[in-house]
C-alpha cells in the first residue's frame, strides 16, 4: 500500500476547503500533505517520532504552522479535545486497533462528523476466491469496530484493489444530529 488514496481525494472533493480534518495515524504524512495542499485545516498524529518529523517536513510547504500540527500520539489517545473536527481520516489500520481508534475518532468528531477509513484487504495477487474472503473479513472488522464505537455506516465499504485496502465512511450520529 503506497501513495495517496484516490478514494479519499474523491470523497474530500465534496468537502469545503478550510474544513478541519484530523489524520489519525498519519505515518509519514502523505494523506495529510495532500489534504493540506487542497486547503484543508489538517491536524495529524503518529506514534512514531521519526515519522512525525517526516510528516512535519512534508506539511511545511503546505501549512505555516506544520510543526505544531503533527503530534506524537497513539491513535487511540490523540490528545485533541472532544468534538474537535468534522472529519477524521484513518488509513492502513490493522484489525487489532480498529475498535480503539474508532472510539477515539468518534470522540474527536463533532456530532454529525465523518470518519473516512481504510484497512488492509486482500493481496491483489491472490486468487479471486481468497481475495473475496479476505475482503469480506476486512469489511466485517470495519463494521464491527464502527458499531462498537457508536458510528453509523455512511457508505458501503469498497475494495480499493490498487492499494489492497477496503475503504469505508462512517458518521458520528447522536440523538440530536441533523441531516
Amino acid at each position: 500500500m503506497s501513495g495517496v488514496s484516490a478514494y479519499l481525494l474523491r470523497t474530500m472533493a465534496s468537502v469545503a476547503p478550510g474544513t478541519r480534518v484530523v489524520d489519525v495515524a498519519c505515518g509519514s504524512g502523505a494523506h495529510a500533505e495532500a489534504l493540506a495542499r487542497l486547503g484543508f485545516d489538517v491536524w495529524a498524529s503518529t506514534e512514531d517520532a521519526a515519522l512525525a518529523e517526516d510528516a512535519r517536513t512534508r506539511l511545511a510547504d503546505a501549512l505555516d504552522d506544520a510543526a505544531r500540527r503533527v503530534s506524537v500520539a497513539r491513535p487511540e489517545t490523540l490528545g485533541y479535545p472532544d468534538a474537535f473536527a468534522p472529519w477524521a481520516v484513518a488509513t492502513d489500520l490493522g484489525a487489532e486497533r480498529l475498535s480503539d481508534v474508532f472510539a477515539e475518532a468518534r470522540r474527536v468528531l463533532i456530532p454529525g462528523g465523518w470518519l473516512w477509513t481504510d484497512t488492509p484487504g486482500a493481496d491483489p495477487g491472490l486468487p479471486v476466491e481468497v481475495r473475496l474472503e479476505a475482503d469480506r473479513a476486512a469489511i466485517t472488522r470495519l463494521a464491527d469496530a464502527a458499531r462498537d464505537a457508536g458510528l453509523a455506516v455512511a457508505s458501503r465499504p469498497v475494495v480499493d484493489e490498487a492499494r489492497g485496502t477496503v475503504v469505508a465512511i462512517f458518521r458520528r450520529v447522536d440523538g440530536d444530529t441533523v441531516g
